[in-house]
């Protein structure tokens, strides 16, 4: 049992974490450009502009992808345990390196949208 709610908890960080994250980002996305606090790569960082474009983009989709990953990761969780404790072992694993990957591929997709959305130089297309 004390697997379970370790190997649980340590799964739901990262959902938790992109949710409130993202909610934050989304619907509160720091006012000013600064080296901190938001989504901050050298294309968001251009101007005010693409500064609120990628941090209220970005904050959407982590908070759409923390709730579709704290769900599937619970539900998977839940049923991989009632059925085969050395499967449950094997599978907590995957899931938290999944998580990782789609919460590093989210910056590629915020990076594409800023390219579709700005010129090189931070100007709306």
């Amino acid at each position: 049992m004390t697997d379970w709610i370790l190997n649980t908890f340590c799964i739901v960080v990262i959902p938790i974490a992109l949710i409130l994250c993202g909610l934050f980002m989304w619907k509160s996305c720091p006012k000013k450009i600064n080296g901190l606090i938001g989504y901050r790569t050298t294309r968001s960082m251009m101007n005010q502009d693409t500064w609120t474009f990628a941090n209220m983009y970005c904050g959407q989709l982590w908070w759409k992808m923390g709730w579709c990953m704290l769900i599937g990761a619970v539900i998977i969780q839940t049923i991989t345990y009632s059925f085969n404790q050395k499967l449950f072992n094997i599978i907590s694993p995957i899931i938290m390196v999944l998580e990782f990957v789609l919460m590093f591929y989210s910056i590629s997709m915020t990076e594409k949208a800023l390219k579709e959305h700005f010129t090189e130089n931070g100007r709306r297309k």
